[in-house]
């Protein structure tokens, strides 16, 4: 599955290419085999299963930088910027409470280990922004948002457009 889906978006960033477009990011997968897990007799806890999920997106990874550097090779007038979703989301997992998480990790802003998020009666959060997680699967708005604060920094400096964080410069923090 995984060469199939390299192969899908070998085929729109040469569409994009095709097109006018000079200045690509393509953003890898992050850590999708971790997250809030309901243990219907006990809980929730924060889970990671590096046999399956962890390892799909650890191949999406490797395939896509080995695609993006054949691409850059083809279309040298062309920057294609890899954005390593991978090392932002650790980042936010390793300074959890540091950066104004207020709940930990594990425990979703709506839902329990009872009801799912959207079904009747199911808890929610006053402020989203002090949990990671909004339900058992999607990150919250201000985990977006902390992601983006952190990837698009470099985006900037390996597209050429001034004022972001070269991922070469030792200076940043991440």
């Amino acid at each position: 599955m995984v060469p199939d889906v390299i192969a899908a978006v070998k085929t729109y960033i040469k569409l994009i290419i095709n097109h006018g477009g000079t200045k690509v990011v393509v953003v890898g997968a992050f850590q999708i085999g971790c997250g809030v897990k309901f243990d219907f007799h006990g809980g929730t806890k924060f889970h990671c299963n590096n046999s399956s999920f962890n390892s799909l997106a650890t191949l999406h990874n490797q395939l896509l930088k080995e695609e993006l550097r054949r691409l850059r090779d083809e279309f040298p007038g062309t920057r294609i910027v890899y954005g390593d979703m991978w090392d932002a989301f650790q980042w936010i997992m390793d300074h959890f409470w540091s950066i104004g998480y207020r709940h930990p990790y594990y425990i979703p802003c709506c839902g329990n280990a009872h009801v799912h998020c959207g079904d009747s009666g199911a808890p929610y959060c006053n402020f989203p922004a002090e949990y990671m997680y909004w339900d058992s699967e999607h990150l919250t708005d201000h985990t977006h948002r902390l992601l983006s604060n952190l990837m698009i920094p470099r985006f900037a400096a390996d597209l050429g457009c001034g004022g972001g964080v070269s991922k070469d410069d030792d200076t940043s923090e991440h």
